[in-house]
């Protein structure tokens, strides 16, 4: 293959031109990262790039469709994503996809055909979201629902073309058997749906939330909610007393969570640097919270003893993780589930902010709005939250020392 460098300001015609070997195939540079290659009659824009000393080569388009301005921007702007780090084919893809253009598979299958289908949108979709998302598990449980349930139904369906037979065709397996997954996939079909209009692809509505789909599958389906298994209240000193027994990092974990009443992935990726021991106050960042939120939580003198004694000696790292695992990395956050099961209880992990919720209302009696606050639930009023602004740090620090001692019995 004949190779030529030309200045970065040297057109693509000239490059066409100045092939001195009399033919017309080469790939020649045209601007940083930019090139232009020939075979035959065929024209079309590369992108270079370098990573670990490896080059890595991306088409940007034919000659006759792409202005070179065009291609010289895009390369700027593919070339910052690889800069952060991103994957730059990926940002190209989504480029096309939001310009209605068809993109290849993660397969490999060409999807230059035909109109853009639900499978097209619902992976545009997902790229363009999931980054935002607090949980990974959602982004995970998002493309699982529309593997499993959504694709085989719309998939291949031109998503201009999805209406309420197609909806109810997806959501009939599951209805009446797994009504809470239903409910689920039938919001993120609605979800794409709604994505796809703000783009232009589709009009007339969304037919996910037609009531017409409940009506053809059934209206008042209804399934018992299945409330988080919690210990009684009367059972949590018996509780705390085995688990002081237990003296590996996943107890410490629970002992944690149960003593500042978080949740389990909260206490699980619990940082040093969120933790202040003279202060008695753990910050968790809004990033690793439900409501994205930041939480105070005060810290009980028993917490503070515990993180006392798993803190790196003096001089040592004042980040990293509190209860870190295999290779530096946060433990699974279901080993808490499995030592409160060995213990031989009936709870989930999650579970035990139920019981503190049980004891601070019926044993304390504390005020709702002291709980709610120690729990990081949010005000359903908005013209609530506008007006409480005060997170009850005081009286929530009283509240958290009585728990630990009642636990202690």
């Amino acid at each position: 293959m004949s190779k030529r460098k030309l200045h970065p300001r040297q057109t693509a015609a000239l490059a066409w031109q100045t092939n001195t070997e009399g033919n017309s195939d080469g790939t020649f540079r045209i601007a940083p990262n930019l090139y232009l290659q020939m075979r035959g009659n065929n024209r079309s824009w590369l992108m270079r790039w370098d990573v670990d000393r490896r080059s890595n080569w991306m088409g940007l388009g034919a000659y006759e469709d792409v202005p070179q301005d065009v291609a010289e921007q895009m390369v700027a702007k593919y070339m910052a994503v690889v800069k952060d780090g991103g994957d730059p084919r990926r940002a190209r893809d989504e480029d096309r996809i939001a310009a209605g253009q068809p993109v290849r598979s993660k397969a490999g299958a060409a999807s230059t055909k035909g109109p853009m289908t639900f499978r097209d949108v619902a992976r545009a979709y997902l790229q363009e979201h999931a980054p935002r998302w607090k949980r990974e598990e959602s982004e995970l449980r998002f493309a699982r629902m529309m593997r499993q349930h959504g694709y085989p139904v719309l998939g291949d369906v031109p998503v201009a073309r999805v209406d309420v037979e197609h909806v109810v065709e997806a959501l009939r397996p599951i209805w009446h058997t797994q009504n809470p997954k239903a409910i689920q996939l039938k919001s993120a079909i609605s979800q794409v749906l709604e994505w796809a209009e703000a783009k232009g692809w589709r009009t007339g509505g969304n037919p996910a939330r037609s009531r017409a789909v409940n009506t053809l599958l059934g209206n008042g389906v209804r399934h018992e909610v299945k409330h988080f298994a919690a210990i009684p209240v009367s059972q949590m000193p018996a509780f705390w007393k085995q688990l002081a027994q237990e003296t590996s990092t996943t107890a410490d974990i629970l002992r944690l969570q149960v003593l500042c009443a978080t949740r389990p992935s909260e206490a699980v990726e619990a940082r040093w640097e969120e933790i202040d021991l003279e202060a008695r106050l753990w910050t968790i960042p809004g990033e690793r919270m439900k409501k994205g939120k930041a939480h105070r939580v005060p810290l009980s003198e028993s917490a503070v003893e515990m993180l006392k004694r798993l803190h790196p000696a003096v001089g040592g790292p004042a980040d990293g993780l509190v209860f870190p695992g295999k290779e530096g990395k946060a433990m699974h956050r279901l080993g808490p589930v499995e030592l409160v099961k060995k213990l031989g209880f009936k709870a989930t992990a999650h579970g035990m902010r139920s019981s503190f919720a049980d004891w601070a209302s019926e044993v304390a009696g504390t005020s709702p709005d002291v709980i709610e606050r120690a729990l990081a639930h949010d005000e359903r009023s908005k013209t609530v939250q506008a007006y409480r602004r005060s997170d009850l740090l005081g009286p929530r620090t009283t509240l958290m020392e009585a728990w630990a001692k009642y636990l202690a019995g």
